[in-house]
């Protein structure tokens, strides 16, 4: 393998770890706003005051109804995003490692010209 093709591969997997890592970073950045969305909703909950049978007063109705809504939401976003954190793992580590092969490939076949 020529100096130049084993450099350019070396760049293409250090491209694609540092794009792993990225979206890596996106997907802890997603998952710590939801983590925080989390709490203001619970904590808004905790705020709803009730009735003798158990039922939302009707002024707390409406903050009852959205921060039940956001638990939801946040709750399915949470599963998704962490899916999603793992599916970057494999690149990273694949990345760097193609890259330190490759670049020794090319420093070796640099030694040899």
């Amino acid at each position: 393998m020529t100096t130049f093709a084993a450099a350019f591969l070396a760049l293409v997997a250090l491209g694609v770890a540092s794009l792993a890592g990225l979206d890596y970073m996106t997907a802890q950045q997603h998952l710590s706003d939801s983590r925080e969305k989390l709490k203001q909703a619970e904590a808004a909950l905790s705020k709803v005051k009730y009735d003798g049978q158990g039922d939302v007063v009707d002024e707390d109705r409406s903050q009852y109804e959205d921060a039940m809504a956001t638990m939801s939401r946040e709750t399915e976003s949470l599963r998704l995003w962490r899916g999603g954190e793992q599916d970057a793992y494999p690149y990273v580590g694949g990345g760097l490692l193609a890259f330190l092969v490759f670049a020794a490939m090319a420093v070796r076949s640099t030694r040899r010209s």
